[in-house]
């Protein structure tokens, strides 16, 4: 998994062209799972709109809120079916609300 941390950018436009750019070179390198970290509401919220966008055009498999990365939620359980060695993510089980997961094709 590919961590970026988006907690020390300027602004949250800025946070959100650093995380296009992320996905987009992740998609070029073939990773397959992204791990953003931030710290603002605001820039949350830009994110998770941008990678909803993206899974529409079919370029993002899918999203977990860092609130709902935890054992029982029918995405994470896909998560860690495909990729067994993140069951020993920091995050899991801990609703942090300041990560966001992103699954590629």
């Amino acid at each position: 998994m590919l961590i970026k941390d988006l907690r020390d950018w300027s602004t949250p436009r800025s946070a959100i062209i650093e995380a296009e750019f992320t996905l987009m070179t992740a998609y070029v390198k073939k990773i397959k799972l992204v791990k953003f970290l931030h710290n603002s509401d605001r820039v949350s919220l830009l994110l998770r709109r941008m990678i909803r966008v993206r899974k529409r055009e079919g370029k993002v498999n899918f999203l977990i809120a860092g609130e709902k990365f935890k054992e029982g939620d029918n995405i994470t359980e896909y998560l860690l079916n495909q990729f067994p060695e993140e069951a020993n993510d920091e995050d899991l089980g801990k609703q942090n609300k300041n990560i966001t997961i992103v699954g590629l094709f």
